[in-house]
């Protein structure tokens, strides 16, 4: 199983834009797998790779492909991004954390770094807001889990991008849709395993 990951991860970081991963996976692979399984796809630039944990640090959980490409989450929500290029270096999220904890919904920032192609730091505060939460399953191989969706908006000057979270009855989150930035957009994470 894990070298059919290393494979699915090695064609997802091809320069070509690569056929949908989910038509090489199906659901017994996915639970023979011995580790948990994440999905992630950048549409803007056509690609999917499956990723496995690499660590829990102090509360931000570390996922990687086969070629080293990292993406770290703090509750489920996304703080940084390495090997993509035009990276996430870092991001506060802690007012994301607490309206998807069912604290304040409306008005909290969200501060992001970026690193340029000249090397140079870049920063973006943001104001957010969560909508209500809305049960919403997510079906994934032919298994339903139980899901509530919650949706934030986000703005800056001339800006305005839109999060959703599905998070599992635990709390854990089973398949988001993040904006990374303006480079790549969106980055779309599934936990594939049971």
């Amino acid at each position: 199983m894990r070298h059919l990951l290393i494979l699915l991860a090695l064609a997802a970081c091809a320069p070509a834009p690569t056929p949908d991963l989910r038509a090489g996976l199906t659901r017994a692979m996915i639970d023979a797998s011995p580790q948990p399984v994440m999905l992630a796809e950048i549409p803007a630039r056509g690609v999917q790779a499956t990723l496995a944990p690499d660590g829990d640090r102090a509360g931000t959980v570390t996922w990687t492909t086969a070629q080293g490409q990292a993406l770290s989450f703090r509750g489920g929500v996304l703080i940084a991004t390495r090997g993509l290029g035009d990276d996430l270096m870092s991001a506060d999220v802690g007012g994301t954390l607490a309206a998807l904890a069912g604290g304040p919904q409306a008005d909290y920032p969200r501060l992001l770094t970026f690193l340029d192609g000249d090397n140079q730091t870049l920063h973006r505060a943001m104001l957010c807001r969560m909508a209500a939460p809305v049960a919403d399953p997510v079906v994934s191989f032919g298994v339903s889990f139980p899901a509530t969706r919650h949706d934030e908006t986000c703005n800056t000057t001339g800006l305005t991008v839109e999060n959703h979270y599905w998070l599992a009855p635990d709390g854990s989150m089973r398949r988001s849709d993040q904006w990374i930035g303006p480079a790549l957009g969106h980055l779309a994470t599934e936990i594939l395993t049971r």
